[in-house]
């Protein structure tokens, strides 16, 4: 990862409960990934204060607003490809548990009917939101791709 700041002291993320320091070099400032698995939420520290990156995606996880960094998908299903794509609608419905408005999002398949195709049901956990699935987890981008592939 690189970034370029002026008038830095210190630039660090944070990462699964560790601190990693960026090392600066010139005027850049390097730091080598210390992760792995494909969506990961970071925090950047700018002179020890968290700061929002807009040049990195922002993500709501662990319940606020966070910085994620995406790496390649090996299997390429969270790839954008030029294929029939789905259709995410914004629904909402009364929760009788909290007696609150609550908001939904259905994924509608590009084949019209769907029949034949399951059904499958995400719920976010902790901290996320409903729409984390299709931001940060491309659900809908995944299935357009399971979809042209059969599976």
């Amino acid at each position: 990862m690189q970034l370029d700041c002026e008038n830095v002291k210190e630039l660090s993320l944070k990462w699964d409960d560790r601190t990693y320091s960026f090392a600066k070099d010139g005027e850049k400032w390097i730091l080598e990934l210390p992760f792995t698995t494909a969506v990961n939420y970071v925090q950047i520290c700018v002179d020890r204060q968290e700061v929002l990156l807009p040049e990195l995606p922002i993500g709501h996880g662990y319940g606020r607003l966070y910085n994620y960094i995406e790496l390649p998908d090996e299997k390429k299903l969270a790839e954008i490809r030029d294929i029939p794509h789905g259709t995410l609608t914004h629904e909402f419905y009364k929760s009788e548990i909290f007696n609150n408005w609550e908001r939904f999002i259905v994924y509608l398949p590009p084949c019209v009917p769907s029949a034949g195709l399951p059904v499958l049901y995400l719920q976010h956990g902790f901290g996320e939101s409903e729409i984390s699935w299709t931001t940060t987890g491309k659900a809908n981008i995944i299935l357009d791709n399971l979809i042209e592939m059969g599976k």
